[in-house]
């Protein structure tokens, strides 16, 4: 968990968030770890995921593979949804959450220990910028995205439901339309020219997203004062500390298209005004 000064919500926070998990919580023994996800292009399935897996499988001391399996639209059905239902209940019983630090309270006290989860089912963690890393900076370096197969196939990533990621092959990427498809096509990710020892440090291209906290936008920490007399005075340079910027970014997808992204910042704009 983290708040709106420390990190957007886009594809390489959520990547962050994965390369921490895989590294802190995957124990040293696991080789073969598949992933479940929806199918938000714009966190989930893209370029910038894709990445990171990469790096994971070149830092992790025992992952061979990764799988990570995307659901049909429409019919997902997750164990985190059961979760998300579990804090919306909790948070029916709380008259006031004044800072960002009691909502991260709030969902620890929904751990619950049990013969399912015997280490409990909820666990939090906090996520502070020195954890968001950018890895859409490999795709600038060791390695490149591509929009065929190497059978020169059209790919689409909207269009895929499953993704292999192989140690020994790191850099490749197989993928299916289908789950239930019989065979992988294949796509490179790798820099031609590059020689093969070069990418196995793909962590040395890897930076820090940010260099300070985030900027919001002005209109909406106008709005955030205005509601000051109702927090208790100890809570009240936490919002007048926030910075702001008159153009803020929105999060979109990495690999969409640049006119529908287009079209996506200016519908998430109109919902702001």
């Amino acid at each position: 968990m983290w708040h709106e000064a420390e990190g957007g919500r886009g594809a390489n926070q959520i990547a962050s968030c994965l390369f921490r998990h895989f590294l802190d919580e995957i124990p040293g023994f696991v080789t073969h770890v598949t992933l479940f996800s929806d199918s938000c292009s714009g966190q989930n399935r893209n370029s910038h995921v894709s990445a990171m897996l990469f790096t994971v499988l070149q830092l992790h001391s025992s992952v061979k593979t990764i799988d990570h399996v995307f659901l049909e639209t429409g019919h997902t059905r997750l164990e985190c949804d059961a979760v998300h239902s579990k804090i919306t209940r909790a948070k029916t019983s709380v008259e006031i959450i004044s800072v960002p630090d009691e909502w991260f309270d709030l969902v620890s006290k929904q751990y619950k220990v049990s013969n399912e989860y015997p280490e409990g089912d909820i666990k939090v963690v906090r996520m502070t910028q020195d954890y968001f890393y950018d890895f859409a900076a490999l795709l600038k370096g060791l390695l490149v995205l591509r929009k065929e197969t190497v059978l020169g196939e059209p790919f689409n990533w909207f269009q895929t439901q499953v993704f292999s990621y192989r140690q020994k092959e790191n850099g490749l990427f197989y993928t299916k339309s289908k789950i239930s498809s019989p065979g992988y096509s294949c796509l490179s990710f790798n820099r031609r020219g590059k020689r093969s020892k070069d990418s196995l440090d793909l962590k040395k291209y890897v930076t820090n997203c940010y260099s300070g906290p985030l900027p919001m936008a002005l209109l909406k920490k106008a709005d955030l004062l205005k509601f000051l007399p109702l927090l208790a005075a100890q809570y009240r340079d936490f919002y007048r500390n926030l910075k702001v910027s008159e153009a803020v970014a929105a999060d979109v997808g990495p690999d969409i298209p640049f006119d529908e992204a287009a079209s996506q910042r200016e519908l998430q704009g109109f919902a702001e005004n």
